[in-house]
């Protein structure tokens, strides 16, 4: 029977049509899995096609399982076409999926289900590169800026009480350590939400399927409760749109069930670090690859190395007995011989062998190069990471000059563009929930600034403000700034020595020393 498979609407909520057309065959179809490469191979000289139960099972890319209750129940299956997308369409995509599909799951290139992800992360290998991500993303944190702060004093006032009830209020909500586990939530599955409390609304069904703008309407003072992180285990896409590609809600979930409660997407706060493509969003119930997908074949690879090398370890020395085979046939005295030996193998024992028809050897396997397979395949492990081994692993570099400044470099600068991606449409979707909260509206002076990743020692600090005051005093002897300028920007820096001194108290410039040609300098009011 052949079968057409229409795209699945599911802005419209329609289901997909499946049109039966004549059988082109009087001979009975043959119903076959994804292993029967037999089978397979048969239906495809035989020109039949597989029935819908088998495309299901062979299929590789499909929906994932939910908990019971999770969303409504429906015969929802993914939205595919009769292109090269869909695994069992063409003269030569069956034979081709079959032999690829025992190797895609081995090389992270499946979705393997949240369950299975939460049991790959009880190990460390899997466990350690999202929660280093969540944590150099977070360690120094950031801080709430004003841009108007150049106005007058008042103003200035002003500003720095609204950052600090702001702050208070990002205390309140614990929004460092949120951050941090969302993050690695959307490392470790591939995808994690934020949901915004806005009181009533959570037990309301209504007020749920509604969105939630950020204005005043919806989430006037106080209003704000609780900003609550969700697992992606707990959450599955609603309704969305695979009809038009021109229209901006193509492939994105407008609303999502929480355990049954239908929740609209502005409620919920996303983050999809590593998206896959928007034909794959359904298999991967709208996440991305995770972390743990990704570093499965390395690890999988280091865990085998790290066997391999254990084995050859405990068997490298074998000790080999020279002697009359054909006597073994005949007593059992040479087996209770070599089991005697073997039970009382140490570096104390004597083994006697017979002078003239005996012979004793031992044949040990060289282990000079196993330390190095062993953590070449463990140093792969940073690579899906994007991590310096000193940060993964712990591993320094080692030999004359050796350092790993370039790397480390390298590696702040992968994650300063990982916090603008991921984590500043969540930081500043919080502050202007924190200002609704405390104010019933929104200053759009206000918003977010990350701090330096990286921490300075007092030998670079001093190093770097030599460096600033040196480039100071050579603009203002150009003329570029006045010192008038230079005293109000260390006035304003919170993290300077001079924060808060006086921009308009400037002290009198010292007089300068003046060379006569003769003697020692004198100064300026001493030649007069």
């Amino acid at each position: 029977m052949k079968l057409n498979f229409w795209p699945f609407n599911r802005a419209r909520q329609v289901q997909p049509a499946i049109l039966p057309i004549e059988t082109e065959s009087k001979k009975p179809a043959r119903t076959f899995k994804a292993w029967d490469h037999e089978g397979i191979i048969a239906a495809k000289a035989a020109g039949l096609q597989a029935d819908d139960e088998a495309r299901k099972q062979f299929t590789p890319y499909k929906q994932p399982s939910v908990p019971p209750n999770m969303k409504p129940q429906a015969d929802a299956v993914m939205a595919m076409d009769n292109g090269s997308c869909n695994p069992v369409a063409g003269n030569n995509s069956v034979y081709a999926w079959a032999n690829q599909f025992s190797s895609m799951f081995e090389e992270g290139q499946l979705f393997m289900g949240y369950p299975t992800i939460a049991a790959y992360l009880q190990r460390s290998e899997y466990r350690i590169p999202s929660e280093a991500i969540a944590e150099e993303t977070t360690r120094n944190w950031g801080e709430v800026t004003y841009t108007g702060e150049d106005s007058d004093q008042s103003t200035k006032q002003k500003a720095a009480e609204k950052r600090k009830e702001i702050d208070d209020e990002l205390k309140r909500l614990k929004v460092k350590d949120l951050v941090q586990a969302h993050i690695y939530n959307a490392e470790a599955f591939g995808r994690s939400q934020i949901y915004i409390d806005a009181g009533r609304a959570t037990d309301s069904p209504e007020e749920l399927r509604k969105p939630l703008a950020l204005d005043k309407v919806k989430i006037g003072k106080g209003g704000l409760k609780n900003l609550q992180l969700i697992e992606p285990m707990w959450t599955y896409p609603g309704v969305y749109n695979t009809i038009d590609p021109l229209k901006p809600d193509y492939y994105k979930p407008q609303t999502w069930f929480v355990l049954g409660k239908e929740v609209h997407h502005t409620r919920m706060l996303t983050t999809v670090p590593h998206p896959v493509s928007q034909i794959l969003m359904p298999a991967y119930a709208f996440g991305g690859l995770s972390m743990t997908q990704m570093m499965k074949p390395y690890v999988d690879n280091w865990l085998q190395t790290r066997q391999s090398v254990n084995d050859i370890i405990q068997n490298f020395s074998t000790s080999v007995l020279k002697t009359d085979m054909g006597t073994l046939t005949q007593s059992d005295e040479a087996i209770r011989r070599a089991q005697l030996f073997v039970l009382n193998r140490t570096n104390q024992g004597v083994f006697m062998v017979d002078k003239e028809g005996e012979d004793f050897a031992n044949v040990s396997t060289p282990l000079s190069s196993l330390d190095k397979l062993q953590a070449q395949a463990q140093e792969h492990m940073a690579a899906p990471a994007r991590m310096p081994l000193v940060k993964l692993l712990g591993i320094t570099p080692t030999g004359l000059n050796a350092s790993t400044e370039g790397e480390m470099q390298a590696y702040r600068e992968t994650t300063s563009s990982y916090q603008e991606k991921n984590l500043s449409p969540i930081l500043e979707a919080i502050i202007k929930l924190a200002q609704l909260n405390l104010w019933g509206d929104i200053d759009p002076n206000i918003g977010w600034k990350w701090n330096p990743i990286k921490h300075l020692d007092r030998v670079e600090e001093a190093t770097a403000e030599k460096a600033e005051a040196e480039t100071d005093s050579i603009r203002i002897n150009d003329g570029v700034i006045s010192p008038e300028e230079v005293r109000t920007k260390l006035a304003n820096d919170e993290n300077g020595q001079y924060h808060g001194i006086d921009p308009n108290d400037v002290p009198d410039p010292p007089e300068q020393e003046q060379d006569l040609g003769v003697g020692a300098p004198f100064t300026k009011q001493e030649k007069v």
